[in-house]
């Protein structure tokens, strides 16, 4: 019997290669997310050392400049971190996209890959059940011919 080739071969290389690219896609985008929110950690830390520095200062009773210099110091950084909360909401919506395409590439390749398994499945029976006629088929003939041969001795006893 012929050796098994499945005909979606090129399809199934193209749908790893697709799934490789989605894999890739993902993990770069994750890596992007991490890294916004490590911005963002940075810049709550920023915010939490301006706001300690104003409240020591009210304490000791600092120069009124001082203290709406970091008044004013804390709102342009309340300013950025609303932008870089904005940057890693973004970075976490394309990480999840990027993660759902990868799941549907998956699918689509493990669907490729299921047809295949069912294929060869059938193919592995197929070459199983030609074998066993092809045994079956030695078999008769040999017991035909071993029969063929008692037949004769027998006869010759009889004669």
């Amino acid at each position: 019997m012929k050796r098994f080739h499945f005909s979606l071969q090129a399809v199934r290389a193209w749908r790893e290669r697709l799934e490789r690219g989605a894999m890739e896609k993902f993990a770069q985008s994750a890596r992007l997310a991490l890294e916004a929110q490590r911005r963002l950690d940075a810049m709550d830390a920023e915010i939490e050392q301006n706001r300690s520095a104003w409240r020591q200062g009210m304490a000791t009773g600092c120069a009124a400049v001082e203290i709406l210099h970091r008044q004013q110091h804390g709102a342009f950084l309340e300013g950025r971190r609303v932008a870089r909360l904005r940057e890693r909401d973004e970075a976490e919506r394309q990480s999840r996209r990027a993660q759902a395409d990868m799941m549907t590439a998956r699918q689509k390749r493990e669907l490729v890959d299921k047809l295949r398994d069912r294929l060869q499945t059938r193919h592995d029976i197929e070459a199983a059940r030609v074998a066993q006629c092809e045994l079956d088929d030695l078999a008769a003939a040999r017991h035909l011919a071993r029969g063929n041969a008692l037949d004769l001795v027998d006869s010759s006893y009889l004669s």
